[in-house]
Parts: structure tokens; C-alpha cells; sequence
């Protein structure tokens, strides 16, 4: 998620998950960024459970990246 998000360069872009979990963090840094599921698909957004470090904060939204939408 962390590459898909990274590319998203402009207000309004989308990011479609297929099915499937997606363990790990991540950081939203720019705004009016939405991040849903795929049509007809279901996409979780997991915990990392097995390393305690990483599971602290699993989607970190930076100052800035305000506007954005998680479906």
C-alpha cells in the first residue's frame, strides 16, 4: 500500500484494494487521497500483529494530507 499511495500524486486520486488482507503500516502524506476496495471486491486493512512495533500505528495520516476518504 505504501507504493500505491506514494504514486497517488493528486487531490482526488483513487486507490483500488483486490480482495485480500494487507498486513503492515503505512503513512497518507497527500490530500484528497481515497483508498477503497476494488468494486465487487474486499480489501482489509490488517494489523501486524506478530511485531509489536509496526502495529502501534497501521495508517498514519500526515499534517496535510487532510480531505482524504478510507472505504
Amino acid at each position: 500500500i505504501n507504493h500505491l499511495v506514494s504514486h497517488a500524486v493528486i487531490a482526488g486520486d483513487r486507490i483500488y484494494l483486490r480482495n485480500g488482507t494487507y498486513a503492515g503500516s503505512f503513512s497518507i502524506t497527500r490530500s484528497g487521497i481515497t483508498l477503497q476496495s476494488a468494486p465487487g471486491e474486499w480489501a482489509v486493512i490488517a494489523s501486524p500483529m506478530n511485531d509489536p512495533i509496526m502495529s502501534v500505528n497501521v495508517i498514519t495520516i500526515r499534517p496535510g494530507a487532510d480531505g482524504g476518504v478510507l472505504r
